[in-house]
């Protein structure tokens, strides 16, 4: 039979693969986007979270993450599952890398692809590596916590973070008085307040290793061939 083909069991266990990838999918669009600028653009962003801890660090939401090319798009992301079970990312040969997460609004004002709407002061998951989390760090002691800072994020390059190189600090604003300046309608169709931060268990799921096997990971040849691996190496330095 054709290897592009496939019969009886085999087909079975195709149809439920692709059902679950597809639902992945499916929940991802549902999850709150990503905040991240192209090479050489500047967004005003506010803090709705980062306050510093008793030690005095940063309180973030931080877990290692698996970032994958799939499907023809490197916005495939996962929790590494290796605190809690030998993890089938990691075994492929893919190494995850660890992150911290904050919520935004992000002031910009940005058009949908068919240019007929405008969108502005939208929240978003501030996703960081260990280089802007030390910038964000220092300025966290500096201001007293980020929570109501607003800032200027600026991306120099293609091989610098995509949340930003450089954060101009603009000003720092009482969160209690911010909760009343962003609201959106409730589903009472009454103002409610917008500026709490994310729920990151709810917006970062969590996939157990045999669901990971079950959307086709584990095998090195699901996660990208070698010709691949240099590409990931760039692209993750973005992150």
């Amino acid at each position: 039979m054709a290897n592009w083909a496939s019969r009886g069991i085999a087909a079975a266990k195709d149809f439920e693969k692709e059902h679950q990838q597809k639902e992945v999918q499916h929940a991802a669009k549902a999850n709150m986007w990503r905040f991240w600028l192209k090479i050489g653009e500047e967004a005003r962003i506010t803090f709705i979270d980062g306050a510093l801890d008793g030690d005095g660090a940063l309180d973030a939401f931080s877990y290692p993450q698996h970032q994958v090319f799939s499907n023809g798009s490197w916005n495939n992301f996962f929790v590494c599952t290796k605190h809690a079970e030998p993890c089938p990312l990691c075994e492929s040969g893919d190494t995850p890398s660890r992150v911290a997460v904050l919520t935004v609004i992000d002031h910009t004002e940005r058009k949908s692809k068919d240019g007929t709407k405008s969108y502005k002061d939208q929240k978003r998951l501030f996703v960081m590596k260990y280089d802007t989390y030390q910038i964000l760090q220092n300025m966290a002691q500096k201001r007293g916590g980020l929570a109501g800072c607003t800032v200027d994020a600026y991306r120099t390059g293609d091989r610098s973070p995509n949340v930003g190189s450089s954060f101009d600090f603009i000003e720092k604003n009482d969160p209690e008085e911010l909760k009343k300046l962003f609201v959106k309608k409730g589903e009472d169709g009454k103002a409610v307040s917008d500026f709490f931060p994310a729920d990151y268990e709810k917006e970062i799921p969590y996939h157990s290793a045999a669901e990971l096997e079950a959307l086709g990971y584990g095998a090195a040849p699901s996660i990208g061939s070698m010709d691949s691996q240099a590409a990931q190496q760039d692209y993750s330095t973005q992150l």
